[in-house]
């Protein structure tokens, strides 16, 4: 598999390593978000970067130089070697009695790190078809691999990586693909129900929130809300939910959503059904260039989209940049050999149309890794002036308006932080904001306004405590004492679904509100 190494090192070859090492292993701890946020800002520019270079070459009258093998090679060693570092960390967790903390390689959550390691396998299984001299190596790095998506604890990731090796060798003993597609159904069913039992509250969370979006695919069904439509609705949805249905036995289990944990829902929530049939069409011209050119890379390049397809029914894989990637990749095996005739004109037509594709990628995502760099600096020095120089740059990310407003609160600059927490809320529907907003207009003296945000916040998540306390302070501030000895008395009654210091702390601090009151019903029935 080395003999030949130097043929490998070509332009496009690098370009694809740079790519791919970026999107795993990108981080930076000049942004707020060092982990995620990086691989997808760095990981749009080195795409960008790539696309402009590619078609540049294209339109140049060269062809490009891609060696599919070569590729496989490259997942498989990047996706082994963060499998390794995964194994590493579980390792320090287990030893060192860490068991709380969950491994998840470079990646922020176990699903990007899951699906990170999923969708290389079929590129190492590719790599292992072809290789001939190296495959107890080959082998290693598909098991280190699978042993990766172990120690993630990733059900969805244990089941798929056992089909795909399964798929793999069942392919070898010729079975025919009727057998393989119903050993998959059976293997889906069986993850589906196991998953169900094993996390009932996960699952019945998931619930949840799907039942919520089927009021959302209602209102818009046809062009769905636009890009970010979920973040910035759903939240409203589920409060109007769980108030229509105060008896709903997921309740307990609501919290602060930001994705559907579904890729197809999502689609449907930004598009509508105009999403589904692109999505339909990209699927049926790809089946077709499969058919004119039924290729060995095409079939594991397909078995690569299948797993991805498969992750989105119950996780966010898009969330991380080494998905696209490995997606684009598994595209361009699929439809390569179809576009190698095709008419110089369209060539030229089409390099032009995806240079200036790759500039406009290049300017914004190079705005925003400025905007992120000076928003972590201003975050750091607490700086208005800085936080105001970042708007320029940030001005439609609702995450930067959330910080930009609690700063600007706790300054003292009550009216210009409702002006930006006001601005934030066309872009986010979101528990916490509303809990910002209702401390903003309580500083403001206007109670009915706060009252109305801590009652939203505590509709979105009828299990927390903090909107409960905070309504009680604001009718203490406002001297309605009958409403906040009634707060109180619901704050004690109230069950808690998951332990923790604050809760513990507002429980405290109602019983002592509460033990005057009681003292004093003990001493009349005494005196009685």
């Amino acid at each position: 598999m080395m003999q030949n190494l130097t043929k490998y090192l070509n332009f496009e070859t690098v370009a694809l390593f740079v790519l791919c090492a970026v999107a795993v292993f990108a981080r930076s701890s000049s942004m707020t978000d060092t982990n995620l946020i990086p691989k997808q800002l760095y990981s749009w520019f080195a795409l960008s970067a790539v696309i402009i270079l590619f078609s540049a070459k294209t339109l140049l009258g060269k062809r490009l130089n891609i060696d599919f093998y070569a590729w496989s090679i490259i997942i498989m060693s990047i996706c082994s070697l963060e499998a390794i570092y995964a194994i590493f960390q579980w390792g320090v967790n287990h030893y060192l009695h860490l068991n709380s903390v969950y491994v998840t390689g470079h990646f922020d959550n176990p699903a990007g790190l899951m699906a990170c390691l999923c969708v290389s396998l079929p590129f190492a299984l590719y790599v292992y078809s072809r290789t001939m001299q190296h495959k107890p190596l080959v082998l290693g790095a598909i098991v280190l691999i699978y042993l990766g998506i172990i120690v993630s604890q990733s059900r969805t990731g244990i089941v798929i990586g056992a089909f795909v090796m399964a798929c793999y060798f069942m392919r070898q003993k010729r079975l025919s693909l009727r057998r393989i597609c119903i050993i998959a159904i059976a293997m889906a069913v069986v993850m589906i129900v196991v998953s169900y039992f094993v996390n009932q509250d996960s699952a019945n969370g998931r619930l949840l929130i799907w039942r919520c979006c089927w009021d959302m695919t209602k209102d818009e069904p046809i062009t769905g809300y636009g890009l970010g439509g979920f973040r910035r609705l759903y939240m409203d949805y589920q409060a109007a939910y769980l108030q229509a249905n105060p008896d709903c036995p997921f309740t307990m289990l609501a919290a602060n959503v930001n994705f559907p944990f579904n890729e197809y829902i999502n689609l449907y929530l930004c598009f509508g059904i105009l999403g589904y049939i692109c999505l339909g069409l990209i699927v049926a011209l790809l089946i077709v260039c499969y058919r004119i050119y039924p290729t060995s890379a095409a079939r594991y390049a397909f078995l690569s989209l299948a797993i991805i397809a498969f992750i989105s029914i119950f996780s966010y894989p898009f969330t991380y940049p080494i998905t696209w990637v490995i997606c684009l990749v598994s595209i361009l095996i699929i439809v390569y050999n179809n576009f190698l005739n095709i008419k110089r004109s369209r060539t030229v037509i089409a390099s032009i149309v995806f240079i200036i594709i790759g500039i406009v990628g290049l300017c914004y995502s190079y705005n925003d890794i400025k905007g992120e760099i000076k928003w972590a600096d201003a975050y750091q020095c607490n700086d208005l002036v800085k936080y105001k120089d970042v708007s320029k740059d940030l001005r439609n990310n609702p995450y930067f308006l959330y910080s930009y407003a609690i700063t600007l609160l706790e300054k003292g600059e009550i009216d210009e932080s409702l002006g930006v927490a006001l601005q934030c809320d066309k872009l986010l529907s979101n528990y916490d904001l509303e809990l910002i907003l209702g401390d903003i207009y309580t500083e403001k003296g206007e109670y009915n306004q706060a009252e109305f945000h801590y009652q939203k916040a505590l509709q979105m998540c009828p299990c927390r405590f903090m909107p409960l306390n905070a309504l009680y302070d604001m009718y203490i501030k406002s001297g309605d004492g009958n409403k906040a000895h009634k707060m109180a008395q619901l704050v004690i009654d109230k069950p808690i679904k998951v332990k923790s210091r604050t809760v513990s702390a507002i429980k405290y601090k109602m019983q002592r509100v509460m033990q005057p009151d009681k003292e004093n019903n003990e001493a009349i029935n005494t005196q009685n």
